[in-house]
């Protein structure tokens, strides 16, 4: 399966694979999806085809346009770039064999002065 050139530097995608009649992407996180000219259709698949192609955007397509609109979803695949590209789970031990989960709260993660996220989608209005 070729590598994604992802020229943007920032794309969710990481490999591609194309047939005649479908493509199948790989994202960074190991899930994969398979997307056919019967889900979700000619137009968006040809479109990705020319996106992946391209090296640029096609994250975001899919992001914007295709959305669940796949045709099946496979096994996600154990690949070393997903370590490489820091997806792992802070729960997964790394190398050494030690987790890091719960090494880091959130309030030590954010950098000093910067305000405390409630988890709301926008700042709360001062009363």
């Amino acid at each position: 399966m070729p590598r994604y050139r992802n020229l943007d530097g920032h794309s969710g995608v990481l490999r591609f694979e194309t047939t005649p009649d479908s493509i199948t992407l790989t994202f960074v996180d190991g899930d994969r999806y398979v997307y056919t000219h019967a889900r979700p259709g000619r137009a968006d698949v040809d479109r990705m085809k020319a996106l992946a192609q391209a090296g640029r955007g096609l994250s975001t397509y899919v992001a914007r346009q295709v959305r669940e609109r796949y045709e099946r979803k496979l096994p996600a695949e154990p690949s070393p770039e997903r370590a490489r590209a820091g997806r792992i789970s802070a729960a997964e031990p790394d190398a050494s064999g030690s987790s890091a989960a719960g090494e880091l709260s959130a309030a030590s993660r954010r950098r000093p002065g910067a305000p405390i996220r409630t988890g709301t989608s926008r700042p709360r209005r001062p009363r």
